[in-house]
């Protein structure tokens, strides 16, 4: 312990829990594609599904969870302020993990609102990218 690391066999959506942040302001369509996450009903190929997502409510709860290896992936939706993830995002990463937008780009931090994916992987924020198909 006392040490932060990504877990190497959690790569792949099939093999994890999602961290989301579901929030009453979240656009019902959104919340849809969220969904998805769990019934293998998006456009990702294969149509895997995760373990399961789950709303901590908290975004540094959620960045924890990932950080300890409870979870592969931790998905924003909603937009978080700037200040509220760039400093996890910049943990995960430093841990081995990978960060982007929901369309799979690097994420900006000129910008006061960032809506993100973080995960253990570059392949498997890819793979929830794709899923959410935002």
């Amino acid at each position: 312990r006392g040490r932060v690391w990504i877990r190497d066999e959690a790569r792949r959506l099939a093999d994890v829990l999602v961290g989301a942040e579901v929030h009453p302001l979240i656009e019902e369509g959104r919340l849809h594609r969220l969904a998805r996450l769990m019934t293998g009903r998006h456009p990702a190929p294969g149509g895997a599904r995760a373990l399961g997502v789950r709303n901590l409510s908290s975004s540094v709860g959620n960045l924890v969870d990932l950080l300890e290896g409870h979870t592969g992936a931790f998905v924003h939706l909603r937009g978080a302020s700037v200040w509220d993830l760039a400093a996890g995002a910049l943990a995960v990463e430093e841990a081995g993990g990978f960060c982007c937008d929901l369309r799979g780009r690097p994420l900006r931090w000129d910008r006061l609102k960032v809506e993100c994916v973080m995960a253990v992987s570059e392949g498997l924020a890819r793979e929830i990218v794709a899923a959410l198909g935002i």
